[in-house]
């Protein structure tokens, strides 16, 4: 396989991903007075979220040691589980989810207009 072609993949993969989750997340966060609009943009969201969710994952696993990788895997996968577990409990408690939304958004968006600025060792 070349590398090449698996370096060019796993960028552009990332890239449209958080692309995707940025613009979805902000516009449903904008729509939600339309119910319809609001179901195509957390669609569009939610197309990227596990690509964002498995690239840093396969990143940690490729760069440790090969009796730590399922080590890791269990510590990522742990943390998105609780994370996707506790979320909608939070929504019911907060009611007025819009704060919550903007917070989880707003780093995502940041990782977009500022990548040129964070370690390429992954993508090198």
């Amino acid at each position: 396989m070349n590398v090449k072609k698996t370096i060019f993949g796993r960028r552009f993969v990332y890239y449209i991903s958080v692309v995707f989750c940025s613009i979805g997340r902000l516009a449903s966060i904008m729509t939600t007075g339309s119910y319809i609009w609001f179901l195509i943009f957390s669609g569009l969201a939610a197309l990227a979220i596990n690509s964002l969710f498995q690239s840093p994952q396969i990143i940690g696993m490729e760069i440790s040691r090969e009796q730590d990788r399922s080590t890791i895997a269990i510590y990522q996968s742990f943390g998105w589980s609780i994370g996707t577990t506790v979320m909608p409990l939070l929504f019911w408690w907060l009611r007025d989810w819009q704060p919550f939304m903007w917070c989880t958004t707003i780093p995502t968006a940041l990782i977009l207009l500022f990548s040129k600025n964070f370690s390429q060792y992954s993508f090198a």
